[in-house]
């Protein structure tokens, strides 16, 4: 009995960590509407005509491993998501680049419905990175990294009750760290992933977890995961000893 009791809290704390969806863009060059990889999708790419798939595809040594090739063209395109996010702690990650010439704005969105407008979004506006609530002036910070480089953006979202704290972060796996900029909004459940690129602007690996470590590379997480880990290991030690002890007995 014991036995079970553990093998369950195993597979339960195992089950905590899990890919809601992603999209390494692993297509061939040409336009992105009607797109259809990746997994956690219910509908192909709805993109504007100038949103292009291009080589050669973004990495980044803080990132889990790119697949494909990554976005870049002119404006706007949108997905819907299998399930709406309704989990109370979520993730999500892209990156980014831009060439010298590149302008304006690059980011990731989420929202109810489609639409180019998402309720909420983040990336790289001018020089700055930013997080757009609800049409509000965007909250910005930090000067952005120079033409050619890659960047990480990770946003983690929980939800507590009628409202939903994000928090962001650029270019680390240290989400114990102080996070780059922090909102709150009403909570809603997001069920449209939303993307916009704007000439030599480059967008790729788009994902959305339950954890940290499933939209970023060896992430060192935010204390209160550190504590929901430590009380699952330590409840699991304690099971086995109560099994080892029952069966001498």
């Amino acid at each position: 009995m014991f036995r079970f009791i553990a093998l369950t809290m195993l597979v339960t704390a195992t089950a905590l960590a899990s890919q809601i969806a992603y999209d390494g863009f692993d297509y061939s060059p040409g336009p992105l509407n009607l797109q259809n990889g990746g997994v956690g999708f219910s509908t192909p790419w709805f993109a504007d005509p100038g949103v292009d798939v291009l080589p050669p595809g973004l990495s980044q040594p803080l990132a889990l491993p790119s697949t494909g090739l990554e976005i870049g063209g002119d404006f706007n395109a949108s997905r819907m998501l299998s399930n709406p996010l309704i989990q109370p702690i979520y993730w999500a990650s892209f990156e980014i680049s831009r060439t010298l010439g590149g302008n304006d704005q690059v980011f990731f969105g989420l929202d109810t419905t489609l639409t180019s407008t998402p309720f909420l979004s983040f990336g790289r506006q001018l020089d700055n990175y930013f997080v757009d609530v609800g049409g509000m002036p965007p909250i910005k910070c930090c000067i952005g990294s120079g033409p050619g480089v890659t960047d990480l953006l990770v946003a983690r979202f929980v939800q507590t009750g009628p409202f939903t704290n994000m928090d962001l972060w650029i270019n680390t796996n240290n989400f114990a760290s102080p996070p780059n900029i922090s909102t709150t909004f009403p909570t809603m459940a997001f069920a449209w992933v939303n993307m916009q690129v704007q000439p030599g602007l480059f967008a790729d690996e788009v994902r959305l977890g339950t954890t940290a470590g499933d939209v970023a590379a060896a992430a060192i997480p935010e204390p209160g995961t550190f504590a929901l880990i430590g009380f699952g290991l330590a409840l699991f030690v304690m099971v086995r000893r109560v099994t080892r002890t029952t069966l001498r007995s």
